[in-house]
C-alpha cells in the first residue's frame, strides 16, 4: 500500500519570469515574450515544462540541436509569486553529419531523401526537422508513424 500525505498550502502567481541565454545570438526579451507563462497567473508546472520544451525548440531553430535549459526559480512568501528565470548554458552549433534511412524494404531512400528539408553538412534546424517528418508522413507509404532519432555525431557538433 502505497499512501500520499500532502498538505496544502497557499497557491502560488507566477511573478517575473525572464530568460538569461549565454547564446550570443538570442534576444532574450523577445524569447521571454514567446512563453506561454505570463506574470500574475496561477502557476503550474506543466508550463514550466512547456516553456523549456519551447526554448529548447527555439535554440534548435539556430542551429543549436542540444541546448540546455534550466528554470531558476525565485519564491516570495510574502506575494506568493514564484519568478522564474530560464538560463540558456552555452551551446555549439551543431552540423548535420549524416542522414540514415533504416527500415525501408520497398521505398527507394531517393523518395524519402526529396523530402527532406536537410542535407548532410546542413546547419540543424528544428523547424526543417518537423516539416522533413510531416512530408515523409503525408507520402502515405508507411504504416506507423516515421519516427526522426537524432544521435551524437563523430564530433560535439555533428549530429
Amino acid at each position: 500500500i502505497i499512501t500520499y500525505v500532502v498538505e496544502e498550502g497557499p497557491r502560488y502567481k507566477f511573478g517575473d519570469v525572464t530568460v538569461d541565454s549565454e547564446i550570443r545570438d538570442f534576444d532574450n526579451t523577445r524569447l521571454a515574450a514567446s512563453l506561454p507563462i505570463k506574470k500574475d497567473d496561477w502557476y503550474n508546472a506543466k508550463l514550466v515544462e512547456d516553456s523549456i520544451e519551447n526554448l529548447s525548440q527555439s535554440a534548435g531553430l539556430f542551429g543549436y540541436a542540444f541546448t540546455k535549459v534550466d528554470p531558476e526559480y525565485q519564491r516570495d512568501r510574502d506575494t506568493l509569486t514564484m519568478g522564474i528565470n530560464f538560463h540558456i548554458a552555452q551551446a555549439q552549433r551543431t552540423y548535420v553529419e549524416r542522414i540514415d534511412i533504416n527500415g525501408n524494404t520497398q521505398t527507394q531512400d531517393k523518395v524519402i531523401r526529396r523530402e527532406m528539408r536537410l542535407a548532410e553538412g546542413d546547419a540543424f534546424n528544428d523547424f526543417q526537422i518537423r516539416r522533413s517528418q510531416d512530408r515523409i508522413n503525408s507520402l502515405g507509404f508507411f504504416q506507423d508513424k516515421f519516427e526522426i532519432k537524432r544521435t551524437q555525431g563523430s564530433e560535439p557538433d555533428r549530429i
